[in-house]
Formats: C-alpha cells, sequence, structure tokens
C-alpha cells in the first residue's frame, strides 16, 4: 500500500490547492492532508478495481459467447444428424436440412449486452452509409452523363 499512498501524496498538493481556489478550507483534511491522501488512495483503489472487473467481465464474456456458439454449432449438426437418420423421404429431408441451415443462419451470433458488441454493429453501419452516399454519388454522375451536361454546382 506505499505505492498507493506515494501516488496519493504525489496528487495531495495540487488538489490541496485546487480545493484551496475554490474556497474550500483545508481544516478537515488535517494538518498535513492526511485525510486528502486516504481519499486520493481510495480513490485510486477503485479505478484499480473498476478496470479489472472490467477486463474480468469482458474475458468472460468473450468465453461465454465461443461457449454458446459451440453448442449451437452442435445442435446444429445433432439436428442434421437426426433428419439424415430418420427421414427416408429424400424430398422431405432436402427441405427439412435446408429449414434447419436457414434458422442456424438467421439465428447468427447472438451478441451480448456489453458494450464491446456494439462496436462491430457501429463499424457496418458506418461502412453502409458510406456505400449509400457513393451509391448516391455515382448515380448524380451518370444522370449528368446521360444529359451530356456537367454541373458543377456543389450544395
Amino acid at each position: 500500500m506505499e505505492g498507493v499512498s506515494g501516488v496519493a501524496s504525489l496528487f495531495a498538493e495540487p488538489c490541496r490547492e485546487f480545493l484551496g481556489a475554490l474556497g474550500i478550507k483545508g481544516g478537515a483534511t488535517g494538518a498535513d492532508g492526511e485525510g486528502l491522501k486516504t481519499a486520493l488512495s481510495w480513490a485510486l483503489a477503485a479505478l484499480v478495481l473498476y478496470l479489472v472487473l472490467s477486463a474480468a467481465l469482458r474475458l468472460l464474456a468473450a468465453l461465454a459467447g465461443r461457449v454458446l456458439w459451440l453448442a449451437k454449432l452442435g445442435l446444429f449438426l445433432l439436428g442434421c444428424a437426426y433428419v439424415v437418420a430418420t427421414c427416408q423421404d429424400e424430398g422431405r429431408r432436402s427441405a427439412l436440412l435446408l429449414g434447419l441451415l436457414a434458422l442456424y443462419l438467421l439465428v447468427g451470433r447472438v451478441g451480448l449486452p456489453f458494450p464491446g458488441g456494439d462496436r462491430r454493429d457501429a463499424r457496418l453501419e458506418a461502412k453502409v452509409s458510406s456505400l449509400e452516399r457513393q451509391v448516391e454519388e455515382m448515380k448524380r454522375t451518370a444522370g449528368r452523363r446521360k444529359r451530356g451536361s456537367y454541373d458543377y454546382d456543389y450544395d
């Protein structure tokens, strides 16, 4: 805990000056700022704990995502094996296998409710909007070429 106390004492003086500039007297923090050092130590400990728990939860979420993906794949393969083993009619077997494949693809990779899962969706949406802008620009250019005149007015 000596390292945390050293970091707290490093920030204690600027914090004391900041509190003094705000008009808060330093009498409540003690003569040498021990109360402020204690508060800074607790704040630093809380920050480190937050970072460790956040990393652990992200790791757990990634692991759970992989396990759920494997479970989904296993159920799909078991369903396919069951259909192949039990269904004698060729047309019905094909239809059931296509239905299982469609269900597998529709389920997709289910996202977990963590901020990391939204990053991929945001990137995908940004790419789609970029492509939409490019298509609109190509339509405008093609329309100008059909008319034979070029309008250089970029509004």
